[in-house]
Formats: structure tokens, C-alpha cells, sequence
């Protein structure tokens, strides 16, 4: 897996309101142009989720998908987004970290309907 360093966005960054040069230095991909793609611009801007610290809970598995079954208005494109968290593992008392390995996996996966491979988007952090 390939690692990618992207540096720090400038002050007062906003990826829905940034010139161009501030969003490619973050790693965010360009806003849609309204006029040349339909819809793109509002899935862009759409803010229907904001995270929350939840409790620790070992095995977390939250699938969730969509099915487009439209021919005639095909679905062509995803977007996501998601904050990296710090990951720290547990300690002691007296501050020494408990023995064991700890990883957090976050991921997005595109999967066809009839096919055995699914394109997946990651991020791994471990210690």
C-alpha cells in the first residue's frame, strides 16, 4: 500500500470555499463545476453526517450500501469524505502502554453486482 504525506491545509482552509491551489494541496479533489455536471456540485457540499466520539467497542462492523437500479440514470461517481482519528492505545495507571497491537481500519468499498472484486479506499493506522 502506497502512503501518501499531505501537508497541512493553510489557516482557515474550508474545502467548500477554497481557491483551487488550497483544496489540491489538502488532497481534495476539485468542486464539481455547476453548469458541466448535474448534481455534483450539491453531493460536493452535502453535509449529512458529523462524527462523535462513541465508545470503546472491539469488533465494530457497520456495513451500509446503495443499489442503483435505474439504467436510464446511471451512477457514475462517489464521494466521501472522514476524519482520521488519533489512535492511542490504552495505558496503565502509571502511563505504561498495555502489551498488544492496536489498529484502527476506516475504508469505503465499491463492489459491481456480479463481479468477485470490490475497489476499496483505506486508511490503516496501527502502533
Amino acid at each position: 500500500m502506497a502512503k501518501v504525506k499531505v501537508p497541512e491545509p493553510v489557516n482557515g482552509f474550508n474545502p467548500h470555499t477554497s481557491p483551487l491551489d488550497d483544496l489540491d494541496r489538502a488532497g481534495y479533489t476539485p468542486r464539481p463545476d455547476p453548469p458541466r455536471v448535474n448534481n455534483s456540485l450539491g453531493l460536493y457540499e452535502a453535509r449529512n453526517w458529523s462524527g462523535g466520539v462513541l465508545p470503546v467497542r472491539p469488533q465494530v462492523y457497520n456495513p451500509c450500501g446503495i443499489e442503483v437500479l435505474n439504467q436510464e440514470d446511471p451512477f457514475d461517481h462517489i464521494f466521501g469524505s472522514w476524519i482520521i482519528p488519533n489512535l492511542h492505545p490504552r495505558k496503565h495507571a502509571d502511563g505504561r502502554v498495555k502489551d498488544g497491537d492496536y489498529e484502527l481500519y476506516t475504508w469505503v468499498g465499491l463492489d459491481g453486482w456480479e463481479s468477485n472484486e470490490t475497489l476499496k479506499v483505506d486508511v490503516v493506522l496501527g502502533t
